[in-house]
């Protein structure tokens, strides 16, 4: 939901996801990559109405603090150096952009990625538009501006200050110039004005003019005698006029009050510029407005004339009798609203604009005007009355501009984790299992999309008629007695398909077929020996690689399924032999943890033929209890159930699971760690350590499939030799490379890890050889 809701398409879901992995370094080059503002958006957006406001960490707590963190991530890639993306090859492309603001700065720095020649036309002698001009330092700090244009300009963008357009001279850029195609993003850089008597006082000006006085220099001087020790009054309850309350008190104003006619909860102003003013000393006067300027002899402002409105709509608001009021003030700042400056009005002048509020008319889904060859964004059309709204017009305009060219191209690629685990080449160690509810070809499809290697398909079963109720897994957590929570995980209730068997072959057919270059591994749960043949020959023949048996899911209605057979020996070696011997693929059998000691389920595997061993799903659990009814929790139809927990509260069981296998000398079967490790760098080098031969294996959360976990992940620690990545992944690359393996019974080979120029011996793994490895 957060990515959906970034206008600008920062992907926010990909650069948490790494962030959560401790990919500090990918995630800030998401960032940097994905908006030409990435630290300005970070800095000032409206992200509680954006990709905070539908943040699905609202249900549990709190939404995650988004602008805070995308802030951090850009300061982190440009405290490193990280490279701007790279810039294609110079195409036969020459395109103008008039402005220098959000949505000027993003059409250009698209439009160079993929080759065109780019220059920028700017009026004022700075670049920056609206957010040098227009917004408060205290809240956009003029090194972050110039930070984000100069990295833009390293590209190879030009910039042209002092060099306002008019519509004359861009027909003659399209015309005489060569310029394919020009962008117009040139604001709304002029403030209105209240026509009420007195509004040609001194002291009486606009919000833009003031903020643009007070943030440049050598014109810095003349904002500051404006306000400093002086009453000031400000009219609206904007973004702007909080931004003119927030600079007037930085300023050095004796008192600042905002004057609007809307009701203190409705004013449009963003939540962090409304909570910053009155955190300075900002008042609010709501359901009021301003009917006259009152001046003294010299012609100075002295007070201004207030009655309270009753709240309507935007546009009619009745006065209340018997409530005017003098408020006395030395300055008047009108923030109620804005429009073109000369500048604007000639460049567009020739184009078919709104006869009402003067917007440009354009195509919103490519930014193009009444004139095909010129396009429009920002603050100059409808719905773009923010920063990030802007960069998504630039975005939007330079697909248009370069529609038919090549894609701007991608960083280097990153280093290969392809891996072997029971004869399978897996195009990565990270498989995702699915859920009963995500186990459709599309969601598998996301799964690959993101960059998964291998997906396993979850749980067939033979149509045998029996009821299934809960086939999902949900956010769990674990409460103390006071109520607060003590642990988050995954609850799986009831982990096998309640869909039709063929539904389910036929959806295997078309993963394959769509995607032959990664691994579809299926899990299956069968009841009878016949059962688990039929299932394992099925699964085969729809195209599955590699077969997982599910003796370690929960299974509510069956006493002769799920974790139920994975406490039973004799029956594991028989079901396993059955699915081998039906099949030509490897078949792995997935243990449960609920028993005392894993080994001897691992080994009646073994003997029954498993080529491999997967490691370990679910805890039988309650992971909470209603104390007012005295209810065990989760409950399903009324019913309370004990389901399985998985993630952090497993993880120290399945660790020592996986430890004591490892250390098996009989058991000589690769290993495949599932959810309990937790997930992440940590998680998969904690899973490593004990010694897991092979693919940390994600799960779904709260019934989604996981994306993107894969996105860089462990590849920029790789290739920047694991700067400020924990040693233990260097394990995790010791086992992708097969670099620590078993060589006969008992001995391991190893050999160099390259990192940075030096070479490491790579860490034996606990495999129960007895001795350290030879390197």
């Amino acid at each position: 939901p957060c990515a959906a809701a970034c206008p600008a398409g920062t992907q926010p879901d990909k650069f948490l996801r790494q962030l959560r992995f401790l990919n500090v370094d990918g995630a800030a080059e998401t960032v940097l990559d994905t908006n030409a503002l990435g630290g300005i958006c970070g800095q000032i957006c409206p992200v509680e109405r954006l990709c905070e406001g539908p943040c699905l960490r609202s249900h549990v707590d709190r939404p995650i603090r988004i602008g805070k963190v995308q802030k951090f991530l850009h300061s982190h890639g440009v405290a490193i150096g990280l490279e701007p993306p790279p810039v294609a090859s110079t195409i036969n492309k020459k395109v103008a952009v008039v402005g220098s603001g959000p949505s000027g700065l993003s059409v250009a720095r698209e439009l160079v990625r993929r080759g065109a020649s780019v220059t920028i036309f700017e009026a004022r002698p700075r670049p920056g538009g609206i957010m040098r001009y227009g917004i408060a330092r205290a809240r956009l700090p003029e090194e972050l501006i110039d930070t984000e244009i100069s990295r833009i300009v390293s590209m190879g963008v030009k910039i042209r200050t002092s060099t306002p357009v008019s519509a004359a001279m861009v027909h003659d850029l399209l015309d005489r110039q060569d310029y394919d195609a020009v962008f117009m993003g040139p604001g709304l850089q002029q403030g209105r004005e209240l026509r009420v008597v007195g509004s040609d006082l001194k002291g009486v000006t606009t919000a833009l003019k003031f903020l643009a006085a007070a943030n440049t220099t050598p014109q810095a001087d003349e904002g500051e005698p404006l306000v400093a020790g002086k009453d000031v009054i400000i009219v609206g309850g904007g973004s702007v006029a909080m931004n003119a309350a927030i600079m007037a008190l930085a300023l050095g104003a004796r008192r600042c009050t905002l004057i609007a006619r809307r009701d203190s909860r409705s004013l449009p102003a963003d939540v962090e510029e409304r909570e910053m003013a009155l955190a300075m000393g900002a008042n609010v006067r709501a359901c009021s407005r301003v009917t006259e300027v009152v001046g003294d002899a010299s012609g100075n402002v002295s007070a201004v004339r207030v009655v309270e409105v009753e709240p309507a709509s935007c546009s009619d608001y009745a006065d209340r009798a018997g409530t005017l009021s003098l408020i006395p003030c030395d300055a008047v700042i009108w923030a109620v609203g804005q429009t073109f400056d000369s500048n604007g009005k000639a460049a567009t002048e020739d184009l078919e604009t709104d006869q009402t509020e003067g917007w440009v008319k354009v195509d919103r889904a490519t930014c193009r005007t009444s004139n095909p060859r010129i396009f429009c964004g920002g603050d100059a059309v409808p719905s773009s009355n923010t920063v990030v709204g802007a960069v998504a017009d630039g975005k939007r305009a330079a697909e248009a501009i370069l529609e038919g060219y090549p894609q701007a191209p991608s960083r280097p690629k990153l280093p290969s984790l392809d891996v072997e685990f029971c004869g399978v080449p897996l195009p990565n160690p990270f498989c995702v299992a699915s859920s009963p509810i995500t186990n459709t070809a599309e969601m598998c499809a996301r799964a690959f999309d993101a960059g998964f290697g291998t997906v396993f398909y979850k749980t067939l079963n033979s149509d045998s008629g029996f009821t299934i109720y809960h086939p999902s897994p949900r956010l769990g957590c674990v409460h103390g007695m006071g109520g607060q929570r003590m642990g988050v995980g995954l609850q799986n209730v009831e982990q096998i398909s309640d869909r039709p068997l063929r539904d389910n072959l036929i959806d295997i057919s078309v993963l394959r077929k769509r995607y032959p270059s990664k691994v579809v591994g299926v899990s299956i749960m069968g009841f009878s020996p016949k059962e688990w043949a039929e299932l394992a020959r099925a699964s085969e023949l729809a195209g599955a690689q590699i077969l997982e048996l599910n003796f370690s899911c929960p299974q509510m209605a069956r006493t002769d399924a799920g974790h139920h057979v994975g406490q039973n020996f004799d029956i594991i070696e028989e079901f396993t032999a059955s699915a081998k011997r039906a099949v030509s693929i490897p078949v792995v059998a997935k243990m449960t943890p609920n028993l005392t000691d894993i080994v001897p389920a691992a080994l009646a595997a073994m003997r029954g033929g498993a080529d491999g061993i997967s490691a370990i799903n679910t805890l039988k659990a309650i992971s909470h209890v209603d104390l007012h009814a005295c209810v065990p929790e989760p409950t399903i139809q009324g019913v309370s159930i004990i389901s399985g927990f998985s993630g952090a509260a497993a993880r120290p069981t399945g660790l020592r699971f996986i430890a004591e296998m490892a250390k098996c000398p009989e058991l000589r079967l690769p290993l495949a760690v599932r959810g309990a490790s937790g997930g992440g760098p940590r998680g998969w080098a904690a899973a490593v350590s004990p010694g897991a031969r092979t693919a940390p294996c994600a799960r779904p959360r709260g019934g989604r499939c996981v994306q993107g976990r894969l996105s860089h992940g462990a590849g920029p620690r790789l290739r920047g030799g694991f700067r400020g990545g924990p040693p233990a992944l260097r394990r995790v690359w010791a086992v992708r490379r097969g670099l620590c393996r078993r060589r006969g019974a008992g001995h391991c080979d190893g050999a160099l890890l390259r990192v940075r120029g030096r070479e490491l011996a790579p860490p034996c793994l606990p495999h129960g050889c007895g001795g350290p490895c030879p390197v």
